[in-house]
């Protein structure tokens, strides 16, 4: 899927956000592999980052733990801001303030 939409021209930021949100988690790495969008820049609305998205209360994401590894490892900025000012840590802490627990995790991923 993630191929035939990269073909079609759709825009690179885009491709990069339904490859988070996806099931299969190949798709984020088949982007990053085919050199087609910097996944550190890649953003959505507000400007959240992909990795953004991975630690954001209300994505219901699949294999949350692994995309986010994976953007860490290639590089992802930590640090980027969104257009509030806010970094995937703000975002991580306000998903445990609200009650998911789950993202403790995400904190210690951020922070390494």
């Amino acid at each position: 899927m993630l191929h035939t939409l990269i073909k079609s021209g759709i825009n690179l930021s885009g491709a990069a956000v339904i490859a988070v949100q996806s099931s299969n988690p190949n798709y984020l790495k088949a982007l990053f592999e085919a050199d087609k969008v910097d996944l550190s820049k890649a953003h959505w609305l507000d400007r959240k980052t992909v990795l953004h998205l991975t630690v954001s209360v209300g994505f219901a994401i699949a294999h949350t733990t692994e995309k986010r590894t994976f953007l860490l490892v290639n590089g992802a900025n930590v640090n980027c801001r969104d257009s509030q000012g806010w970094t995937p840590l703000h975002e991580a802490c306000i998903a445990i303030c609200v009650g998911d627990s789950s993202e403790r995790k995400a904190i210690e991923d951020l922070l390494a």
